[in-house]
């Protein structure tokens, strides 16, 4: 890839392979400048001069952006296949991955998902994708550094809107997603409201923010020893993960640092991850553990910041 790269209106891409979109078709919106540049420095980040071929895997829908990258990429010169998913879930998702090795795998898809080594997921929200999100892993990760060498050690006090929790915790490292920050907690109480999104290790369909239904946890030597929320079906979910199966206890705390246009998304990923706000992990201790199949459960609960780290 050179700083040179063509357009897909300068130079002609090749052909598509059957069975998959064209480049541009009659139903996918040509980029902003804003986004051209965007697509450009991806495919420079992403692909370089590897003379790797490109894998586009996509949500169906994301196939906008798909279309746009795998157009530039082959005005480039770049080998490139497009793998739409059947449908907009992490499985199917993830299926479409399978089969991508040898190539520079991108996945554009918003929700959280199990990444296959060496692939990268590029995420978005309903109002914004992850063209218009995008920033330089470089830069991301300088700012993780700098907010980590800032958190330093515990004991760290933590204000959420009606509630604070003062937490003891292990040195704070970048995270995945970049933009983040996080640290294994080894004592925590006080009181957490968590008003912006609810994320869980399990499939489930309802509406991950929490601005209308914040929940609170009051915790007791790490452990939460009440849960509330408005919502009596959320409540009734996290009662029973926290006091049935003991996803019970603060294992991590993580900090976004990602100051992102529109707000916390409707569907659990890395862009509600990455966003300005902290998170809880809630995990079930590894003796005692309800059953087998619920002893990797993960809870993370999530509160606005008005100042990031």
């Amino acid at each position: 890839m050179t700083a040179g790269l063509r357009t897909p209106d300068q130079a002609r891409a090749p052909a598509s392979q059957p069975g998959q979109p064209a480049p541009l078709g009659p139903r996918v919106t040509r980029p902003t400048p804003a986004q051209r540049a965007s697509v450009r420095a991806i495919l420079r980040e992403c692909v370089g001069s590897t003379g790797q071929a490109l894998c586009l895997v996509y949500a169906p829908n994301r196939r906008t952006e798909a279309t746009w990258l795998g157009a530039y990429a082959r005005a480039a010169g770049v080998a490139t296949q497009l793998r739409p998913a059947a449908t907009a879930t992490a499985a199917a998702v993830e299926l479409a991955c399978d089969g991508g090795a040898g190539a520079t795998v991108l996945i554009l898809a918003d929700m959280t998902m199990r990444v296959p080594p060496g692939a990268r997921q590029l995420a978005g929200i309903e109002t914004h994708s992850a063209v218009d999100l995008w920033a330089p892993a470089g830069l991301l990760e300088l700012a993780a550094l700098a907010a980590a060498r800032r958190l330093g050690g515990s004991p760290l006090t933590v204000s959420t809107s009606g509630g604070e929790v003062t937490l003891a915790t292990g040195p704070f490292t970048p995270d995945t997603p970049p933009g983040t920050v996080t640290a294994d907690v080894v004592d925590a109480n006080g009181t957490f409201v968590a008003d912006a999104a609810v994320a869980v290790n399990r499939a489930v369909a309802w509406d991950a923010r929490l601005a209308q239904r914040p929940v609170t946890l009051r915790l007791v030597a790490g452990t939460v020893t009440e849960v509330d929320c408005p919502d009596p079906v959320l409540a009734r979910f996290l009662t029973r993960a926290v006091h049935t199966h003991n996803a019970s206890r603060a294992g991590s705390v993580r900090f976004g640092l990602r100051r992102l246009p529109g707000g916390f998304s409707p569907v659990a990923g890395p862009v509600n991850a990455a966003r300005a706000g902290v998170t809880l992990r809630l995990r079930v201790p590894a003796d005692r553990p309800y059953n087998a199949a619920s002893a990797d459960l993960r809870v993370d609960v999530t509160a606005t910041l008005q100042e990031v780290p």
